[in-house]
């Protein structure tokens, strides 16, 4: 009788061992993690940046899902984070009206719209709760939203063309058309935006052009 004792407890013991290993652990946020890989498992490694980006947004006391939909959502919102940028905060409402910037003049013109994930970056849904900071409902006419979108997006031009082509594309690529793709020239979004950012603030566009 006594073997099949000793059969059941080292059963039981592997299977402790199975527990422990496969126990969690919590994050800040609530968020639960493994502590340790399965026997047998491969660990899945995060890129460098990705964990630095984690840190910050950890000590940012964000949700992830809120900095899913701020400046973790896309590329050019994860290099802000990353590099010590002073001027970010700017740069990054200048992304921001970029994108709110495109999305209206393409409705105002019935553009069908570039990118279904870019989309839902530049225009997130607005929940259906109202407070004292939020904003006025837009009581505008159509025709008048519609010239405004319009004009809205000719000024935008025009503060993007102070910086060089080389800029004012990669800018363009990142922010509007395709922002999950890597930055390639990531020197000349941030004098692009900056341009944006003095538009923004009805001050003097400087002329930011690198020499080739």
């Amino acid at each position: 009788m006594s073997r099949p004792t000793r059969a059941r407890t080292a059963a039981q013991k592997r299977r402790d061992k199975r527990t422990a290993r496969s126990a969690t652990i919590t994050l800040p946020g609530g968020e639960l993690a493994p502590q340790r890989p399965k026997q047998g498992q491969r660990q899945r490694k995060e890129p460098a940046d990705m964990v630095a980006l984690q840190a910050r947004i950890r000590q940012t006391g964000m949700t992830p899902e809120q900095a899913r939909h701020e400046m973790a959502g896309c590329a050019v919102g994860r290099k802000l984070m990353l590099d010590h940028i002073p001027d970010r905060a700017d740069l990054w409402q200048a992304v921001k009206h970029m994108r709110k910037t495109v999305v209206a003049y393409d409705r105002s013109i019935g553009a069908p719209n570039r990118h279904a994930q870019c989309l839902r970056i530049m225009a997130p849904t607005d929940t259906m709760e109202a407070s004292a900071s939020s904003p006025a409902p837009d009581l505008r006419e159509p025709e008048e939203r519609d010239r405004q979108a319009q004009a809205a997006w000719m000024a935008l031009k025009g503060w993007l063309s102070h910086a060089d082509y080389s800029a004012r594309e990669a800018c363009t690529r990142c922010v509007m058309d395709e922002p999950d793709e890597p930055i390639s020239d990531w020197t000349g979004v941030v004098l692009a935006l900056r341009c944006v950012s003095e538009g923004i603030k009805g001050q003097r566009v400087k002329v930011r052009e690198r020499r080739a």
